[in-house]
């Protein structure tokens, strides 16, 4: 089984405007060839909440894999973010297999800045 870095990165977010983030995924310094992976991410009010706030997937297109660069990107778009009601939670990111063994890659704290302009 594969032993990729984890990282650990709190993200920002502003309801109603589009998020992109671009992750690199490593193991031992190289980067880590995500050919045949999918990608999914929740976030949850608390870790042991069982409502997802949000959930982005390459399966919906909100998480975009570049395999050979081992890079997962988030694309979240704004017809997303305006329809968020909260302003704060946890995630984590998982890159899976085509056997379906999961590797968490990274994980933290979302916060989401409330929009006034509407």
């Amino acid at each position: 089984m594969a032993t990729c870095s984890l990282l650990t990165q709190n993200l920002r977010m502003w309801q109603g405007s589009r998020f992109r983030f671009n992750l690199q995924v490593t193991e031992n310094g190289s980067v880590f060839n995500l050919t045949g992976y999918t990608a999914r991410m929740q976030i949850r009010a608390s870790v042991s909440d069982a409502t997802v706030l949000a959930e982005y997937t390459t399966g919906n297109g909100m998480l975009v894999i570049d395999g050979a660069q081992g890079i997962v990107q988030i694309r979240v778009p704004s017809s997303e973010t305006e329809d968020y009601t909260w302003e704060s939670g946890v995630y984590d990111l998982e890159v899976v297999d085509g056997s379906n063994d999961a590797i968490r890659v990274m994980e933290g704290w979302v916060a989401v800045t409330p929009q006034v302009t509407r």
